[in-house]
């Protein structure tokens, strides 16, 4: 749903601030870190962002060490569901979220360059993360207001590629009756777009 899902990114631009559950859940977390105490839901003393024993850690995680990555997800573990928690509504969309972000991590490790902590590295990963679910719900929302045909029309169309012409031999149509269901599909997307900014 390229078409929109740009519809629905720029309609959250105004939107991706943290929350104050989110900045208090954070805030939290990076004041344990920065004093090297341990955290409420997590019975491991997380290694201190920077610190070279984490940077060494990472290291051994990029050689393909498991058992290293492993660490570093039970140690961050607790911050990256504080975040997702402070963001998304639903505990399975937290976990689920929590679960890419280090699947993604892990098959990215070797790109990350240690310029910023790993902490923070895993901060953005899940943030980004969940963005990406809100933004694919509202596309999903946004074209639950159109009927099969019309949705299957926008589709072919936007996600597909398929031409005009193509969509109405596929659908039995002649293609300007396909110009004015994609137009009016369109217009109908954007008019439920900004009933929901209101």
């Amino acid at each position: 749903m390229k078409h929109l899902l740009r519809l629905a990114a720029e309609e959250n631009e105004t939107k991706e601030r943290r929350n104050p559950e989110t900045m208090a859940h954070v805030t939290k977390i990076e004041d344990n870190e920065r004093t090297g105490g341990q955290t409420a839901d997590s019975g491991v003393k997380p290694a201190a962002p920077g610190t070279a024993d984490e940077r060494a850690m990472v290291r051994q995680a990029q050689k393909g060490d498991k058992a290293a990555f492993e660490l570093l997800v039970h140690r961050h573990q607790h911050r990256v569901f504080a975040v997702a928690r402070g963001i998304l509504k639903r505990q399975e969309d937290v976990e689920d979220v929590a679960q890419q972000v280090f699947v993604k991590a892990y098959f990215s490790l070797k790109r990350f360059d240690q310029r910023a902590a790993f902490s923070t590295w895993l901060y953005k990963i899940t943030v980004n993360e969940c963005w990406d679910l809100l933004r694919k719900r509202k596309a999903e929302a946004m074209l639950s207001q159109l009927d099969k045909r019309d949705r299957a029309m926008l589709i072919l169309k936007e996600v597909e590629g398929f031409s005009v012409e193509e969509i109405a031999d596929s659908m039995g149509l002649n293609a300007n009756t396909v110009k004015v269901r994609l137009f009016r599909a369109r217009k109908r997307i954007v008019e439920y777009s900004r009933r929901e900014e209101k």
